[in-house]
C-alpha cells in the first residue's frame, strides 16, 4: 500500500526546489541556496542542480507546456 507521504513526497520536493530557485539569477546562487537548505540532505550532484536550473529557468520563460 502506498502512503499518502509517498504520493506528497515529489510534489514537496518540486515545491522546495522551485522556493530555493525564488530570486535567483544564476545556478551559482541557484546552487548555494541548495547548499544551505534541507535539500541539501538529498546530496545533488553539481551537474544535476546545473540541468535542474535549465529547467527552472525554460519554465520561468515559458518554453514548458
Amino acid at each position: 500500500m502506498v502512503s499518502y507521504l509517498d504520493c506528497m513526497l515529489p510534489f514537496l520536493s518540486a515545491t522546495l526546489i522551485w522556493e530555493q530557485a525564488r530570486g535567483k539569477t544564476n545556478s551559482m546562487d541557484f546552487a548555494e541556496a541548495i547548499d544551505n537548505s534541507d535539500l541539501e540532505e538529498f546530496g545533488f550532484t553539481d551537474d544535476f542542480i546545473i540541468e535542474l536550473w535549465g529547467v527552472i529557468t525554460d519554465a520561468r520563460s515559458g518554453r514548458l507546456k
